[in-house]
């Protein structure tokens, strides 16, 4: 058997595997139109199969004209980012008080009990607002409160 292009007269087609698929072009075009109301052009389709696979896993693809459409209002908004921050502050507060003496991020985590990402971000914000000191012993990064936090 040869595969040399001049002698090849067929073309192997990859089988479309679910009954649910279209098997002609005829088919597949009408389920375009069932679904999008028209045959898209290739760059729409891309764009809208990519949208709907990026919703699928959660991420949000919505423009800010989009979600003003959606109701939510400023006040809405306002709100979302004034519990991530309250969020943020007692995680902050939950880490310093877990600091008893110099500990690292590890230590921090089995004292707290928050995950890894939490403890860095609130020791983080603890360190923006004084409350704690960062040292290295040994290489080591240590975490410390502020002898003025403590008391």
């Amino acid at each position: 058997m040869t595969v040399e292009p001049h002698e090849v007269t067929t073309v192997a087609r990859r089988p479309i595997v679910g009954a649910d698929k279209p098997r002609t072009l005829a088919e597949y075009q009408a389920d375009l139109i069932r679904r999008f109301g028209k045959v898209p052009s290739w760059a729409e389709l891309a764009k809208r199969e990519n949208g709907a696979r990026l919703k699928a896993n959660g991420v949000s693809t919505m423009s800010r004209d989009q979600w003003d459409k959606t109701g939510h209002s400023e006040e809405a908004i306002a709100k979302i980012v004034e519990a991530s921050k309250r969020r943020g502050e007692i995680n902050m507060r939950r880490a310093v008080e877990a600091l008893t003496d110099m500990m690292t991020v590890a230590d921090l985590i089995q004292a707290s009990g928050m995950p890894k990402t939490t403890v860095r971000v609130a020791l983080d914000r603890a360190l923006e607002a004084g409350l704690v000191v960062r040292g290295r012993i040994k290489n080591v990064i240590v975490w410390e409160r502020r002898l003025e936090a403590a008391e």
